[in-house]
């Protein structure tokens, strides 16, 4: 990707007025010295978004273990394009090894045996992304990671087996088809021993998709459940582990944590003492470390999710709830120079989404960002979209939170401000930032 040098000469001024006329509200005095949100800002670096990542971040990527590569909604094609160009660069300069998004893994598995050249493959990425169920399918059911498919086949066309590059999901939704696909491993390969996850599993396989149920069924028995879910994952890791098939063996397990976190999950919805986000950011994390052991000490993963999650929870309010995410375990588990957090957002467009969950599909309005919002601002003063990045190690003390759009599968655009916004220490969240000022929705797959 080709650099310009002259668009931070262009915009510095922009950037100057910005730290120097710019005064967020209620921050005035000792407050708007070191270390406030305009101290961020004079601390990036800046280049256009025509121009691509600027190299210097490109090679911090290579350098990274994990590259978490964001999007501030879940509808939007930029962004699924973005990281598609960048997710190419990384497997095909970096010897990168797999990517992991925010889906369920039995849905997401039927696209990464495509990609691989499996037996028993969907025939095409279209074919194994319209094999999903769970809504919203347009989140992976769209053309963009179609496009995304059938280049990675074509990459993996003619390397040896062990080197082909992965997609997986890394979701706990959908446990039970997980279930499923662990349960046709076992028949198969355990013999007797099948039995025995059958009967671990039953319970709850009786409450196929009904998650109200399950969680009635089970709440008081939540802990005996969850080390049972545990005792077969480790009796079942040490039946295979001398199996000739490590990946089908790898799936098999990660079925069982899927149902275990998902059980985990569950319960803590019905408990308002407890957290239901953690358990489900636990799992997305814990697959992701678990990917990295199965290529080995060397590789290198990518994961594709929600700025709520690859962005660290410690630099929003999210900390302050007991909440954690990726981004944050990520760092604390590996250090911070072996993950770089990619966000991004936008000012304006349109995005599919649903107005509750499970509503159908709707291509929605984005309007323009609330007043005195970080999209507000940065749309001001580069209005063609602006590519921002920090040196490693930057952590400002007292860099004063900006609200930040953040928009999920349910959105009801009238009364996005400022429900739909997360107060944010920009550079603590994120090493770089893609702001791009007008977005386009995803296209979903044609269903029949």
């Amino acid at each position: 990707m080709k650099k310009c040098g002259c668009f931070w000469d262009k915009w510095r001024i922009g950037l100057s007025l910005l730290i120097g006329l710019w005064v967020p509200p209620g921050l005035s005095g000792e407050e708007s010295g070191q270390d406030t949100f305009a101290d961020a800002l004079r601390s990036a670096r800046v280049s256009g978004i025509d121009e691509g990542l600027p190299p210097e971040v490109l090679r911090k990527m290579q350098n990274a273990r994990l590259v978490l590569l964001g999007e501030s909604t879940h509808g939007t094609r930029e962004f699924y394009v973005w990281r598609d160009r960048i997710s190419r660069a990384l497997i095909e300069d970096g010897g990168f090894s797999f990517i992991a998004v925010e889906g369920d893994w039995a849905s997401i598995y039927a696209l990464n045996r495509y990609v691989k050249d499996k037996a028993d493959a969907p025939a095409s990425a279209k074919e194994a992304l319209m094999a999903q169920q769970r809504w919203p399918q347009w989140m992976w059911g769209n053309e963009e990671v179609a496009e995304l498919g059938e280049w990675l086949r074509r990459f993996n066309a003619g390397r040896p087996p062990a080197e082909r590059v992965g997609i997986y999901g890394m979701d706990v939704y959908s446990p039970w088809a997980a279930a499923d696909k662990t349960l046709a491993y076992t028949r198969a390969s355990l013999g007797d021993g099948h039995r025995d996850v059958e009967r671990a599993l039953a319970r709850f396989l009786r409450f196929r998709d009904d998650v109200s149920g399950y969680i009635r069924a089970g709440f008081f028995q939540r802990g005996e459940l969850a080390e049972g879910y545990r005792a077969k994952i480790e009796q079942l890791s040490t039946r295979l582990e001398t199996s000739d098939d490590p990946a089908g063996t790898f799936s098999a397990k990660q079925g069982l944590w899927t149902v275990k976190r998902a059980h985990g999950h569950f319960m803590a919805m019905a408990d308002p003492a407890v957290s239901s986000w953690n358990p489900r950011a636990l799992h997305m994390h814990e697959t992701v470390q678990r990917l990295l052991s199965l290529y080995g000490s060397g590789s290198q993963g990518i994961v594709w999710a929600h700025n709520t999650h690859i962005g660290d929870a410690r630099a929003t309010p999210m900390a302050m709830e007991g909440d954690h995410n990726i981004g944050e375990l990520s760092r604390r588990a590996m250090g911070n120079e072996a993950v770089f957090s990619l966000g991004f957002s936008t000012h304006r467009g349109s995005v599919l989404a649903g107005r509750a969950w499970e509503a159908p599909m709707q291509r929605m309005r984005i309007p323009e960002a609330g007043p005195g919002s970080l999209e507000a601002i940065l749309h001001d003063f580069f209005p063609e979209g602006a590519v921002l990045h920090w040196r490693f190690g930057y952590t400002p003390l007292r860099e004063r939170e900006i609200a930040h759009r953040a928009i999920g599968v349910v959105y009801m655009p009238e009364h996005e401000f400022p429900g739909n916004y997360v107060p944010t220490r920009l550079s603590a969240r994120y090493d770089a930032l893609v702001f791009i000022p007008e977005t386009r929705a995803l296209t979903p797959l044609a269903r029949p």
